[in-house]
């Protein structure tokens, strides 16, 4: 439970450092006086993008630097404020689409409070930092690449970076053997990245046309997902039979 919170804490980071960046770089593009009503629009955008990166962010950065009460209390409190915004927002259309959407922001906070107790160790701090850093500098690098007009825009698909989350899935099997067998880590990456998939097809769903390179990225992440899905149990059931 504590790889899927921090690896789902993680992707919160990359996907809303992604879209901050993409308004942040149109928010310059159109800041002469000429734009003024599209400039408030995409002010007001951009501070909507920045609350879903603190809510992400806050939270993974105070368990990494070994803050585990703040980083529950922050949970939690996030938790309680968000569930009020949401049933206010959503209650007269409440359905699975909007509650599939934002699981994947729910659950990271959830299992924080679930995982994070007392006795549970924290997470190694170097390598997180390194995690951290790394996606607020990719994620905005990725959304400014494959936005605009270019050999790239073409392969987009659903977005950028399910692909980033395929490449990281077939990376760490390839690292693995390296590494050794580590079950819940495994488990938690293809928890993970079926999650940011779903999310980006109820975002998408009636506004992107499921053309062929969005069906051959679900396809290549749904087959990282199902192999990190094997290797996982496959591992598990030899630690269990090694111990």
């Amino acid at each position: 439970m504590r790889q899927i919170a921090l690896l789902g804490l993680l992707w919160g980071v990359l996907r809303s450092a992604s879209n901050a960046g993409m308004t942040l770089w149109s928010l310059f593009t159109f800041s002469d006086h000429d734009h003024d009503f599209l400039r408030a629009a995409l002010t007001s955008d951009l501070i909507t993008d920045l609350v879903p990166l603190a809510v992400a962010l806050i939270p993974l950065v105070l368990l990494v630097d070994g803050w585990r009460r703040m980083a529950r209390i922050a949970a939690g409190a996030i938790l309680a404020a968000g569930a009020i915004l949401f049933l206010t927002k959503h209650w007269s259309d409440l359905g699975p689409g909007p509650v599939v959407y934002f699981a994947p922001q729910w659950l990271p906070l959830v299992l924080v409070l679930a995982a994070f107790h007392v006795d549970a160790p924290l997470p190694p701090a170097r390598p997180w930092w390194w995690a951290i850093g790394a996606s607020l500098v990719l994620a905005p690098a990725l959304a400014l690449e494959f936005g605009f007009p270019s050999a790239l825009n073409r392969i987009t698909g659903l977005s950028p970076l399910v692909w980033l989350c395929a490449i990281a899935g077939a990376g760490y099997l390839l690292l693995r053997r390296r590494t050794g067998p580590r079950p819940a880590r495994t488990l938690a990456l293809a928890l993970c990245i079926a999650l940011a998939v779903i999310q980006n097809l109820v975002l998408k769903n009636g506004i992107k046309p499921f053309g062929v390179v969005v069906i051959a990225q679900v396809c290549c992440a749904g087959a990282i997902v199902v192999t990190l899905t094997v290797v996982g149990i496959r591992d598990y059931r030899r630690t269990v039979v090694n111990s």
